[in-house]
């Protein structure tokens, strides 16, 4: 009769684990909490690309189906990606506000024609900013290169994947017009944001990356099988 017992239990708990909802609400539970890891680890700015590497290698093995412990995963990945993530923040972050800060002095030029020609100089660096910027954390978190080679790693993907690319950008910049629809709208997103927001964020754009890198592994495979 024990038996019988501990067996139904066993059961139960399999339904309960197997049941789509539940499933769904797990998946939640445990974006909510790598979410709210990432935010305490941007706190201290110079940590941020560290924080988005670390979260990119849970969600990468989340949408792979491998079981991902996202509070031991995320601090394992935290140190094991934590110099090469803040050189390549500490290359970003200065990068983005001399963009920025760049655009802004157009206004001071003299002459429309040259304003026009800065303007599309400058957008033109900002585009190839945000497509690197959208891969390079992520490759950091799936592979292990040299800092140089994570950043043409990343310009080539970007380039060679652009709808992808694109797609990603529009996901990760989604949330952000939401803000501005309404004041209803907007007391939503800053909710689901902090509860959620980046998290989501990685977690969609990780089933992409998934898709993008599997092509590249497999070239990467041939070209080893080729070699032996």
């Amino acid at each position: 009769m024990q038996n019988i017992g501990a067996e139904r239990r066993i059961q139960m708990k399999l339904d309960l684990y197997n049941n789509p909802v539940m499933r769904v609400l797990s998946k939640v539970a445990d974006l909510m909490l790598l979410n709210l890891m990432f935010m305490i680890s941007c706190l201290p700015i110079v940590t941020i690309g560290t924080a988005i590497s670390s979260m990119y290698t849970i969600t990468l093995k989340m949408v792979k189906g491998e079981e991902a412990y996202i509070f031991k995963g995320f601090l394992k990945a935290f140190k094991e990606n934590f110099k090469v993530s803040m050189l390549a923040w500490l290359i970003m972050l200065p990068a983005g506000l001399i963009i920025i800060m760049n655009f802004n002095l157009v206004e001071y030029v003299q002459g429309s024609g040259i304003q026009t020609a800065l303007r599309v100089m400058i957008f033109f660096v900002g585009f190839i900013y945000v497509i690197v910027f959208t891969y390079l954390f992520p490759l950091i978190a799936r592979y292990e290169t040299t800092l140089k080679q994570t950043f043409q790693n990343a310009l080539l993907m970007a380039v060679s994947k652009l709808p992808y690319t694109i797609l990603m950008i529009a996901i990760a910049i989604a949330p952000f017009f939401l803000v501005f629809v309404n004041a209803e709208m907007f007391a939503i997103a800053i909710l689901v944001g902090l509860l959620v927001g980046f998290a989501g964020v990685a977690y969609i754009n990780s089933m992409i990356f998934r898709h993008v890198f599997k092509s590249i592994d497999a070239l990467a495979e041939e070209l080893d099988s080729q070699e032996d």
